[in-house]
């Protein structure tokens, strides 16, 4: 049901492995909801939606126009985004 083995599924269970980003959408519709807190701030409000749509750092960083390590930054809250990356992850947080 939620697109893994058996085997990932009991490593899951067991604490030796957390799921990927790409398997979180499958793991929220088994659930029925998302078992992690709701994000108070900018970065965990992106890493929530990239969680949500199972996406990697890579593909999320092509998406919102920077590389891997701006986002990196951007979740983490180091560094907070300006300018016109503002409406990037608007357009992204809204489902754009």
């Amino acid at each position: 049901m939620i697109g893994v083995g058996p085997k990932t599924y009991m490593a899951w269970e067991a604490d030796r492995f957390t799921p990927l980003m790409r398997h979180w959408p499958g793991i929220t519709a088994f659930l029925g909801y998302d078992p992690i807190p709701a994000p108070l701030s900018l970065g965990d409000r992106i890493k929530a939606r990239r969680r949500a749509l199972g996406l990697s750092c890579k593909r999320t960083a092509r998406i919102l126009m920077v590389n891997e390590h701006t986002l990196a930054k951007w979740e983490s809250g180091a560094v907070m985004p300006t300018g016109k990356c503002y409406e990037v992850i608007a357009a992204f947080l809204a489902g754009g």
